[in-house]
């Protein structure tokens, strides 16, 4: 059974939570989430990921892992 949410929150409510946030958060539907740590499959695909951006930015491209974000759901 699934719980009411305590409050909906806006993709910009998501936004402005992870930038203030220690820890990746996940959005849907208007609920927010704490996620787990990443696994190590996935901490090696997005360093593969982010080097990939690196070269094709150019050398002196500065991107900061942590501020990469999608978010999902209905809008309202």
């Amino acid at each position: 059974m699934r719980r009411a949410p305590q409050r909906h929150y806006t993709l910009d409510d998501h936004f402005s939570i992870e930038e203030m946030s220690e820890v990746k958060h996940e959005y849907y539907d208007g609920e927010i989430f704490a996620l787990a740590g990443a696994s190590l499959d996935h901490k090696m695909k997005r360093l593969s990921n982010t080097s990939r951006l690196k070269a094709t930015s150019g050398a002196s491209a500065n991107i900061d892992k942590r501020k990469i974000r999608c978010g999902y759901g209905r809008s309202r």
